[in-house]
């Protein structure tokens, strides 16, 4: 007995020196991917206005006013970000909008484009506080905000994409909202884009890592412009009745 009991006292040192010495799983073989880190309020803010604009574009081809409304609001603090004064001239017409969709009596799904057409019959429409205005310098805004995500990942690597972000939003701004602007304000709004920060500290502020710029933040890029382009498709209808382009 004593030496059957000594024996199993050395057996159960040996398992304990065992376990003690049994060397830790390989961590790159168990370890999960890192989370994305979170966005910032402004790097939310353009997936939340992605999805305002997708719901904005009904599927019998009508815009929806209220959801319209939501996505250019819920838009500002991306635009903050770029720092060029396209805030305050999204927000003056959203402030318009928001007198006819944004009531709490509002009929939820008053059309874009039934608005506008009712303005028009009643010769409203040039009025400076219709909707017909309104949604018509946003959705010439928005043209401009598209063109530049879209020119943004027209390049392969957005880390060695040779352009400056300011280069790239004046090219935008000459390809769309120009030429809706008169010969005065052109200089002015030019200058404006002058302040658009650089690309890596936008991304920064939107809340993407240097690793995330090809990944993540290219797919919410492309999300929203695809978003905003059907939004836009919808308005270029509804608005080449009275010849007026976006």
């Amino acid at each position: 007995m004593a030496n059957f009991s000594g024996l199993t006292d050395e057996l159960g040192f040996m398992l304990a020196k065992a376990e003690i010495a049994t060397p830790e799983p390989d961590k790159a073989e168990t370890s999960e991917p890192e989370p994305s880190q979170q966005l910032t309020a402004a790097g939310e803010a353009l997936n939340a206005s992605a999805t305002w604009f997708r719901a904005a574009a009904r599927d019998d081809g009508a815009l929806d006013g209220r959801a319209f409304l939501e996505a250019t609001s819920a838009l500002t603090p991306w635009l903050d970000s770029l720092g060029c004064g396209i805030t305050s001239m999204v927000n003056v017409n959203v402030a318009k909008l928001e007198t006819r969709f944004g009531a709490d009596d509002a009929f939820e799904e008053i059309e874009v484009g039934a608005a506008v057409a009712d303005e028009a019959s009643r010769g409203a429409k040039d009025d400076d506080d219709s909707v017909f205005v309104a949604a018509l310098w946003n959705a010439r805004i928005l043209s401009l905000i598209g063109r530049l995500l879209e020119s943004v990942l027209a390049c392969a690597d957005l880390a060695t994409d040779p352009r400056t972000l300011c280069e790239i939003i004046t090219a935008s701004y000459e390809d769309t909202l120009a030429r809706h602007h008169n010969w005065a304000v052109r200089p002015a709004a030019k200058a404006l884009l002058l302040m658009t920060p650089d690309r890596a500290d936008l991304l920064a502020d939107f809340g993407y890592a240097a690793v995330e710029w090809n990944t993540r933040a290219r797919s919410d890029f492309a999300e929203f412009v695809a978003a905003v382009e059907a939004c836009l498709g919808r308005l270029a209808a509804i608005y080449a009745r009275y010849d007026e382009a976006i």
